[in-house]
């Protein structure tokens, strides 16, 4: 029984041994560059360094788009106060590092987990968000589960777009795209004195449009569509002296540089903590001001519209009349614009469009079917959202073709019923073009008739006998005809090695051809016995280096010692051994006479 037992044993510690740790095999590598075209986000560690990227480096990422790979978890949520813990981590920054966000963040329909974003950003304007402000930028395919939000600013209070606190974006402004994004588990607050305006999605918005933007026909969007809160999301003032509170926005500035502007909030469900109570709802809106001037040039139009349930409101802000006597500023003066309250008007439309707490409408569900390249897919959509494919439109080429996505048919629209969409394409003739690079070759294929461009880097690699300087193609590029090849050339500067020798010991450079050589120290030779040394120069003349070359330090001896015509040493005493020689010679006469005199006495 004990030999069985034992072998039992040896046999668990052989498999235990040959069994490898599936989350070695699971493990996701960081992949997030933010030099890269459109950076990508794969890990926790990626999305800090993304965050501190824009709101400690200033990167803007205007014209990119970052998108998320796999679900991401910052912090542990499963405690009731997992946002307390003393170790967890938590997105700050400084108040003089800050830009806008100015890109598109694509969630790729993954989950962002246990985010804690503390602190103020941006001087003067002190927001706070998981995008702590925003400009001309779109947040999509995300959803946030578990967050914590919470301001720390107690000197600027809400008024002229600042000190927004929000869900998802602290301060928006502008063109703001926020669709098919779900919040829920969250926190949105402040510490003790806190002041600013509270929204479970957006802080603060306020839009600005040049006049050559009006006439041309812009409009200001911003867009809240097929996007849910969750009622697990609160709003707690806590001891803070927060003054404005909105289940969407905290605080919306208007003026006539913001005319005009449509709100849509097409297939979203909005309902955070609050919005659903029967006696004291918690508004869409802690408050709505536009900026007058008893000017009637001075209005704008507002247009809440949400699609899902066919409904749209213009509101009409005069530049005249009654103003609200608020806002002061932080010194309890009144501000230098009056301001005229529209904050019951939004907010009636908003309840109206049917996508907010208990004006929410349910909507009915239709299934969108992709066909691409004949491969099909389906999802689920709410009425009146807008479908939007998430995989790849690309078609696999052929030997002769390639194809180009052009869109589909029909068109997308927001979704009323159960629909097909087929991808579109061109097909083009197709053409190889190799590049060539230090022995390297990387293909392209063009449609027939564009312009090559390589997209690599062009840089050769110094080698031990010369330095490359890409100078061009081997020939003119032209617009893809036929299949062809370009060489990159170089232009080559030999490299050479200069050896300098000195009392012995060589020290070995190497210059680029045409460069004269410089020892960079002081030549010396240390003295001997009998000599010392003085560099006079060197063996040949320097000149460009145009090969491998060697050159010997020469250095004058001088003896230590002169000596005199018959080879015998001549003493040379300075006035000490002057001195001596005189008291010696004074003392020998001294004793000379002092014996005469004792022996004539005697």
């Amino acid at each position: 029984m004990k030999k069985f037992l034992a072998v039992l044993l040896m046999l668990s510690l052989i498999l235990a041994m040959l069994i490898v740790p599936t989350a070695a095999e699971d493990a996701v590598s960081n992949t997030f560059n933010p030099n890269d075209a459109n950076p990508t986000i794969s890990t926790a560690d990626d999305y800090i360094a993304f965050f501190h990227s824009v709101y400690t480096e200033k990167n803007t990422y205007d014209g990119k788009t970052i998108t998320m790979l796999h679900d991401i978890t910052l912090n542990d949520t499963t405690a009731a106060d997992w946002f307390a813990n003393e170790n967890a981590v938590r997105l700050s920054t400084t108040r003089d590092t800050w830009a806008w966000f100015n890109g598109t963040f694509d969630g790729g329909n993954h989950t962002l987990r246990g985010v804690i974003v503390e602190g103020t950003f941006r001087m003067n304007d002190v927001p706070c968000g998981i995008f702590p402000y925003a400009m001309n930028a779109t947040i999509k395919n995300l959803t946030v589960d578990g967050f914590f939000v919470c301001s720390t600013n107690t000197l600027v209070i809400p008024i002229w777009g600042r000190a927004g606190i929000g869900g998802l974006i602290g301060h928006a402004k502008k063109n703001i795209t926020v669709d098919n994004c779900t919040l829920k588990n969250g926190y949105i607050t402040s510490i003790e004195g806190g002041k600013g305006a509270m929204g479970a999605l957006i802080g603060v918005y306020d839009g600005e449009m040049s006049e050559a933007e009006r006439k041309s026909g812009k409009t200001m969007n911003l867009s809240v569509t097929n996007t849910t809160v969750e009622e697990s999301v609160h709003l707690e003032k806590g001891n803070s002296d927060v003054s404005l509170i909105g289940g969407i926005f905290g605080y919306v500035e208007s003026n006539y540089q913001s005319h005009p502007s449509t709100i849509d909030l097409s297939a979203s469900k909005i309902q955070p903590k609050g919005s659903m109570d029967a006696e004291n709802p918690l508004p869409a809106i802690g408050k709505f001001r536009h900026k007058v001037g008893n000017d009637a040039n001075l209005g704008a139009t507002f247009t809440i519209k949400n699609n899902s349930t066919t409904y749209e409101q213009k509101i009409e802000m005069d530049g005249t009349g009654v103003v609200d006597q608020e806002p002061k500023d932080e010194t309890g003066e009144k501000g230098t614009f009056p301001y005229k309250n529209y904050t019951k008007d939004y907010n009636d439309a908003i309840l109206a469009s049917g996508s907010y707490g208990s004006g929410y409408v349910d909507l009915n569900s239709y299934t969108v079917t992709w066909d691409v390249n004949g491969v099909k897919s389906t999802e689920v959509y709410p009425q009146g959202a807008m479908p939007s494919y998430k995989d790849s439109t690309e078609k696999p080429m052929t030997d002769t073709k390639l194809y180009v996505f052009t869109g589909w048919d029909p068109e997308l629209a927001p979704v009323t019923a159960n629909v097909t969409y087929t991808a579109q394409y061109e097909e083009y003739d197709k053409v190889v073009v190799t590049w060539k690079v230090d022995g390297k070759e990387t293909v392209e294929y063009y449609k027939k008739g564009d312009m090559p461009n390589f997209k690599g880097e062009t840089q050769k690699e110094q080698d031990d006998t010369a330095v490359y300087s890409f100078k061009g193609w081997d020939k003119e590029i032209v617009a893809a005809e036929e299949d062809v090849t370009y060489t990159a050339q170089y232009e080559v500067k030999n490299k050479y090695k200069i050896t300098w020798v000195i009392d012995g010991e060589e020290t070995v450079e190497t210059y680029l051809a045409g460069v004269k050589p410089s020892y960079k120290g002081k030549p010396t030779k240390a003295e001997d016995d009998e000599y010392t040394y003085k560099f006079i120069g060197w063996d040949k003349e320097l000149v460009a280096a145009s090969e491998n070359a060697t050159y010997t330090a020469v250095f004058e001896k001088t003896a230590k010692n002169a000596t005199t015509g018959d080879g015998k040493t001549e003493e040379k005493g300075g006035c000490g051994s002057s001195i001596s020689v005189g008291f010696v010679s004074l003392m020998a006469i001294g004793m000379a006479g002092a014996f005469a005199f004792r022996k004539k006495h005697d």
